[in-house]
């Protein structure tokens, strides 16, 4: 029996990709995402961002299906195939990117008080603050 990295070699020789979204090009206006429905709290998320399920007969994009589904998405598994505007994807990446970068200062920030909170309750009890630090390589 071949491994799992054998039959995904396997599947990519033979050009068959289940995940695979085939005829972007033909919608440039629209961002495409496989959204797990094992929960109903991680698919209603990326639905309040503005995904909405392909409809299969209204697309021009085109996958290799495992599933049959008895509506008109596109599934593989417990994966639903889904559709943002694009201009909408790229906004909302934008704000991520900036949302993480503003988390990350935050953080620092409050590292940055924590050491020199330490500092101080060290210094306060008598000890010598550069004594305490380690230096690399030691």
């Amino acid at each position: 029996m071949p491994s799992d990295k054998e039959a995904k070699v396997d599947f990519g020789r033979l050009g068959f990709d289940p995940l695979g979204v085939r005829g972007k090009e033909r919608e440039p206006d629209l961002h495409f995402k496989w959204i797990s429905t094992a929960t109903k709290e991680q698919f209603g998320r990326q639905k309040a961002k503005g995904f909405v399920p392909v409809d299969r007969y209204k697309t021009k994009v085109t996958v290799d299906e495992l599933d049959v589904s008895t509506d008109s998405s596109i599934r593989c598994g417990d994966l639903i195939l889904c559709q943002m505007p694009k201009e909408r994807y790229e906004a909302l990446d934008r704000f991520n990117q900036q949302k993480g970068k503003a988390n990350l200062k935050t953080s620092e920030h409050t590292f940055r008080q924590a050491v020199v909170q330490a500092e101080r309750e060290v210094r306060d009890k008598g000890a010598d603050v550069k004594s305490l630090i380690v230096e690399e390589g030691k």
